[in-house]
């Protein structure tokens, strides 16, 4: 829990800093809290995938499902993840930049596509 406390902290400071940054732009301002909506929703749902992986039955096929959205930043890990605080982590910071990353190069490419 502390963790999560923590991860959702590094996000608003993230945030409040790239806003800053944007200098009250409406598009730049839109697009770095879509990409850290995203980003609390995958580590929401490595998380929890995590977790249900130590029930039984149909809930741990469902927290296997969770667990492959954290996938592509996963791979550049580097030890394999474990179920462990530390892991969970190191893939939630990934989880943020990896976001932050596909929404802002897409935003990128949709601005340059709106101008030609």
């Amino acid at each position: 829990m502390l963790l999560l406390a923590v991860l959702v902290a590094a996000s608003a400071c993230l945030y409040l800093w790239f806003r800053r940054i944007a200098g009250g732009k409406a598009y730049w301002l839109t697009v770095a809290g879509v990409a850290m909506a995203i980003a609390t929703l995958r580590i929401g749902s490595v998380t929890l995938g995590w977790r249900l992986l130590e029930s039984s039955g149909r809930l741990q096929l469902l927290g296997y499902c969770m667990s492959l959205s954290g996938l592509p930043e996963a791979v550049l890990m580097p030890r394999p993840p474990s179920r462990s605080a530390e892991s969970l982590g190191t893939l939630a910071c990934l989880l943020v930049a990896g976001s932050a990353a596909w929404v802002f190069a897409t935003a990128i490419a949709a601005r340059a596509r709106g101008r030609s």
